[in-house]
């Protein structure tokens, strides 16, 4: 098992509000005194998932950058970290980029390549952070479900509303006269600007189903997830997409990272739309 060093490369295009997003790992491999590095594609979908289109130049040129000058720094940092004779800053500063940030190095045990290595450690902290809001949104899924067959009402399946303009899955699910469904939502976005569009994004897609007749009153329950930062300003995000979806004629219920706070919402609304009886003919 060998051990490794690495840093996440994060790019911050505005110092002021210290919101940063991870766009690369550089590895070393202190054994056998070897380095690499993966960084993110210069369309990079994450930045205007979080920053504004103003981010995309000055991310652009960065990223640039960096694929020049970093693989020159590894020829000759993993020693010097190793030994602790000198911060990896006071390599990485001459590339003048005030955008990016290097995270402290961290220390890792693994039996995998070091090229690997890089993959994982890029696939955990590049791609897996991008899409957690959705990774979020499934395990809830799974926590309803289970939530459901241990109340005997196991009838919630997936369906999808089928439109020309606007498709929709709905996860859980029961149609009999009229669709019933439970419709989780996780508002962990980096940027609060995003809670609040993410919000106002299902706000407008359900109500175009809700006027198609799609959807109905009292029939959907919309189970949502509550940032999983401490800071105010995205709790105050969620507050002001809360507030703003509640003006839908639906069920919520706010899941606070406890099963059992939504547990009790989640069967009281399904217990209301038992499954059709079948009718026997003699």
């Amino acid at each position: 098992m060998g051990i490794f060093r690495y840093l996440i490369v994060r790019f911050r295009p505005y110092a002021e509000t210290g919101e940063f997003a991870n766009i690369g790992v550089i590895v070393f491999d202190l054994e056998n005194d070897e380095a690499d590095f993966r960084l993110a594609n210069r369309r990079f979908a994450r930045i205007g998932h979080f920053f504004d289109p103003k981010a995309h130049g000055a991310y652009s040129l960065a990223i640039q950058n960096l694929r020049i000058e970093i693989p020159r720094i590894v020829e000759y940092l993993p020693e010097a970290i190793a030994s602790h004779s000198v911060s990896e800053k006071d390599h990485f500063w001459d590339l003048k980029e005030s955008s990016i940030l290097f995270s402290t190095p961290r220390v890792i045990r693994s039996d995998l390549h070091l090229t690997e290595l890089t993959n994982q450690l890029f696939d955990r902290f590049i791609k897996r952070n991008f899409e957690k809001p959705e990774a979020l949104e499934s395990a809830l899924v799974r926590d309803i479900r289970q939530i459901l067959k241990r109340g005997g009402l196991t009838h919630f399946k997936g369906i999808s509303i089928n439109d020309d303009l606007i498709p929709l899955k709905l996860p859980l699910g029961y149609k009999n006269e009229h669709l019933a469904a439970i419709k989780p939502l996780a508002f962990d976005h980096k940027n609060p600007l995003h809670i609040i569009d993410y919000g106002a994004h299902w706000k407008k897609r359900l109500s175009y189903h809700l006027d198609k007749g799609n959807l109905f009153e009292g029939r959907l329950l919309l189970p949502l997830k509550l940032p999983q930062t401490a800071e105010g300003s995205h709790r105050d995000a969620f507050e002001v997409s809360y507030e703003d979806l509640k003006e839908l004629p639906f069920d919520f219920t706010v899941d606070v990272g406890n099963e059992s706070s939504i547990a009790s919402d989640v069967l009281d609304f399904a217990s209301r739309f038992p499954p059709t009886q079948p009718r026997w003919i003699n």
